[in-house]
Parts: structure tokens; C-alpha cells; sequence
């Protein structure tokens, strides 16, 4: 049985909330669907070279790794809207190709920036999410939008 990780795309603010133990259960019924997610920060890691960072994500059930383009506190609550992408580390390198075309699409929605930076900031943030995901062991990743 292949090890799936999920990538997670915050793109709307209306869905059904859930828990993390929810996703990483079923993890198919939420590919390219929209959920919410409560839960609180419990970690910050900075992205080198960015204004970026990554944090773990906690709920009742689980954690999970989340991309944020926003500041945010430890020991913050909050509720993330995710698109759910599947990450399958058995073909790491076309998985890794799929994060970092969805983070390459969702600066460019996002921040309006020119095309040619967002390649370079992609692929340092897709290898950053990756060493971090194996060193976790972790299963999921976010982009946090709202």
C-alpha cells in the first residue's frame, strides 16, 4: 500500500469544518475539495531567504504542517480553508513537481508577483515543506490563505 501525504491549498472561506484524524482517515474523499480546519499553532519555522514560514497545526486529533504567507504567534487558535492535493512520497519527485506547481499557482493568484521570482521561491519553499515533512515523518501540508 503506498504512504500518501497530503498538500493542502487554502483557496475558500466556506466549507464544512473537520478535524485532522478526519483527513488523514479519508484521505481520498477530500482530494480538490474544500474543508476547514480548527485547531492551534504549536511551532513556527521560518523559510530561509523568505517571509514565509511553516507551522505545526494542532486539533484535538492530530497535527499537521501548514505554508502560511502570514505572521502568526504560537499558542494562536485559528481556522485554515484547505483545497486538498495529494502528495504521494512513493514518486517524490513528480509529487514534489505537484507542490511546487500548486505553491508556483497560488503566489501568483495571491501576491501578484512576476513569474520569474515565483519559480525560484516555489522550489525553495517545495524543498524546505519536503525536508520538513520527512524529518516529522508527517503526512499532510497546508497553505493557509485567509
Amino acid at each position: 500500500m503506498k504512504k500518501f501525504f497530503l498538500f493542502f491549498l487554502c483557496i475558500t472561506l466556506f466549507s464544512c469544518t473537520t478535524t485532522i484524524i478526519n483527513l488523514k482517515d479519508n484521505p481520498q474523499s477530500y482530494i480538490g475539495k474544500s474543508v476547514k480546519i480548527n485547531g492551534e499553532i504549536t511551532k513556527i519555522i521560518k523559510i530561509p531567504f523568505t517571509d514565509y514560514s511553516l507551522f505545526e497545526f494542532k486539533d484535538k486529533t492530530g497535527n499537521i504542517l501548514v505554508f502560511s504567507l502570514k505572521d502568526h504567534v504560537k499558542g494562536e487558535n485559528l481556522t485554515i480553508t484547505t483545497k486538498v492535493i495529494v502528495y504521494d512520497s512513493s514518486e517524490q519527485e513528480k509529487s514534489t513537481k505537484i507542490i511546487i506547481d500548486n505553491i508556483e499557482n497560488f503566489i501568483l493568484e495571491t501576491l501578484k508577483i512576476d513569474e520569474s521570482k515565483v519559480k525560484k521561491i516555489s522550489d525553495l519553499i517545495a524543498k524546505a515543506a519536503v525536508k520538513i515533512l520527512d524529518s516529522m515523518n508527517a503526512s499532510y501540508f497546508l497553505i493557509e490563505t485567509n
